[in-house]
């Protein structure tokens, strides 16, 4: 079972991260590319007038896509370093306070991805009943201008997790590759005489 575990770590860090990192950072691109035309789209008056097409749907179905992988990644990756982690002793435990320190890292990282996945659900229950209200009281412009802020404030939401997700992958892959020794092996199996 850990041999399993060790292959997929090996593969998460090796494979998985940097290409995730590309996707990521691609997916960057294109959004940044296409920001005006998603921006028009979002203040054109036709699509303010029939609020039921979503401009931003597209980009939260991916965004929530990458969410769920992440975390399933880190869970992955913290499950492996953590049936790596000695019980800490006396002395020598520096390599065991490194592991619990990545660990932590992993963990913050997966309440983000579990705390944005959360709220970027909530837009489409929002956006939803703005439509509603807007279906009822047809003249009150209000709801028209409500409907496009938020579809314009999720955009920008929803790019601004893409860039702390890719951010994130880079961090985490930069403290494991740093600390690889240290979390394969936390406690260094050199003996000292003292006399």
């Amino acid at each position: 079972m850990t041999d399993l575990l060790d292959e997929n770590a090996q593969d998460l860090l090796e494979n998985v991260f940097p290409q995730s990192c590309l996707d990521l950072s691609q997916s960057l691109s294109d959004i940044l590319i296409s920001e005006q035309a998603t921006l028009n789209e979002i203040h054109n008056e036709s699509n303010a007038s029939n609020p039921t097409k979503d401009p931003t749907s597209e980009l939260r179905a991916r965004t929530l896509r990458y969410l769920q992988n992440m975390t399933a990644q880190c869970s992955t990756l913290k499950l492996w370093i953590s049936l790596k982690t000695p019980k800490m002793e006396g002395g020598n435990n520096f390599g065991v306070a490194i592991q619990l320190g990545v660990v932590a890292e992993i963990g913050k990282v997966i309440t983000f991805c579990n705390n944005v996945s959360s709220q970027v659900s909530s837009h489409a229950v929002t956006r939803a009943s703005l439509a509603r209200k807007l279906e009822k009281y047809p003249f009150v412009d209000d709801y028209r201008v409500a409907i496009q802020e938020n579809d314009e404030l999720e955009f920008f939401y929803l790019k601004e997790i893409v860039c702390t997700m890719r951010n994130y992958y880079l961090l985490l892959a930069d403290v494991i590759a740093k600390n690889y020794g240290k979390l394969l092996k936390p406690k260094s199996t050199a003996t000292f005489d003292l006399y």
